[in-house]
């Protein structure tokens, strides 16, 4: 064996048995020596490079506002965050800040309310940041994917290009809305004026859910109604109102179906439910023809006009408010009735017969 002793340490080698041999030992002995020699200075360099960044990357946060504002006609997709120094009672008084009905699980205070919080505590760890983005630009159009935090929820918040004004939300506890937009874009040689711009947009929380399909329907849903409004494209005038050229409405076992003209005044409706079917014309908003169906019967209204009723055991048609009728009935039989006069006009014969026959 080789015993090398220095100041620093003791090193012992396996037997030199060649010239080699030793050269290489003397060689790792030497890079031995040197990291031993420099390792005094090793904890220098760290705090050196520790105190050279001064922005943490990522921290966890409350969410204090998260209210999308409009600055020049355009949202501005960002919230409001709160960093916390620690958790326990400061995680509970900025919960009952945002919400004067918000109760801890905690039991060291009294009755477990805490509506009245000392100022001086807040100011302690009232730490915000505004604008903290929720995609990579603020005050663009809303497109791509955008998750809204519940307000008072935790958020993990970081840092773009350790710069501490921009930041982002990276990962959600609990989420109050998302929107989600895609627009088809066009083709790099294809003419504005000969292609429409096309989007597909969704956007839902917990109670609604609305979606876009381009300039041809929109949709509403909640726990109440279902509504579809198909639009007639916009033309080059892309301030111009959006009409309506149809709406579904289903409201609680209720069907509605609406078809606009031009002036987005009903021209004809739908309506139906468990019992019954109605469909209606109209002109200046005006009834001009009526159909009612339930199991019972049909009934065919015209404005000014007849009326059919179509039943199981007979049918009917009048005019001029009931002077005029014929009805067939399973059991009568066939009745004519006028308020003037009755004309028979054939160009072959006529015949009436049966057991008997009254004419007054």
């Amino acid at each position: 064996m080789v015993k090398f002793e220095t100041t620093e340490t003791t090193v012992i080698c396996s037997k030199i048995n060649n010239k080699d041999d030793t050269i290489i030992v003397f060689f790792d002995f030497l890079k031995l020596y040197y990291l031993i020699f420099t390792m005094s200075e090793i904890g220098d360099i760290i705090k050196k490079i520790a105190s050279q960044v001064d922005t943490v990357t990522t921290f966890a946060a409350i969410v204090t506002d998260n209210e999308i504002k409009e600055v020049d006609g355009k949202k501005e997709y960002a919230v409001t965050v709160r960093k916390l120094a620690n958790v326990g009672q400061e995680y509970d008084n900025l919960q009952t800040e945002l919400d004067s009905s918000y109760k801890s699980d905690s039991v060291n205070t009294k009755d477990n309310d805490k509506s009245n919080i000392d100022p001086t505590r807040k100011s302690n760890f009232k730490i915000e940041y505004k604008n903290v983005r929720l995609k990579s630009t603020i005050n663009d159009i809303n497109q791509g994917l955008i998750i809204i935090p519940k307000l008072g929820s935790w958020v993990l918040v970081s840092v773009i290009d350790n710069i501490s004004s921009k930041l982002f939300i990276s990962q959600f506890s609990e989420i109050d809305s998302i929107l989600v937009k895609i627009d088809k874009s066009l083709k790099p040689n294809a003419s504005n004026d000969n292609e429409e711009p096309e989007y597909f947009e969704v956007d839902f929380n917990a109670n609604t859910f609305d979606m876009k399909f381009g300039d041809l329907f929109e949709t509403h849903i909640n726990k109440e109604q279902f509504n579809i409004k198909f639009l007639q494209p916009k033309e080059n005038d892309e301030n111009s109102p959006q009409k309506i050229l149809s709406e579904v409405n289903y409201v609680k076992d209720n069907l509605y179906i609406t078809f606009l003209d031009d002036d987005e005044k009903p021209r004809a409706t739908v309506h139906a439910d468990q019992e019954n079917l109605n469909v209606s014309f109209l002109e200046n908003e005006e009834e001009t023809l009526a159909t009612k169906l339930n199991k019972e019967k049909v009934t065919i209204e015209v404005a000014d006009g007849c009326t059919a009723v179509i039943e199981k055991d007979k049918a009917s048609i009048t005019t001029n408010g009931g002077t005029e009728e014929i009805s067939i009935d399973k059991n009568t039989g066939v009745t004519l009735k006028s308020g003037s006069n009755i004309n028979i006009d054939a160009s072959g014969s006529v015949t009436i017969s049966g057991s008997s026959v009254n004419i007054n």
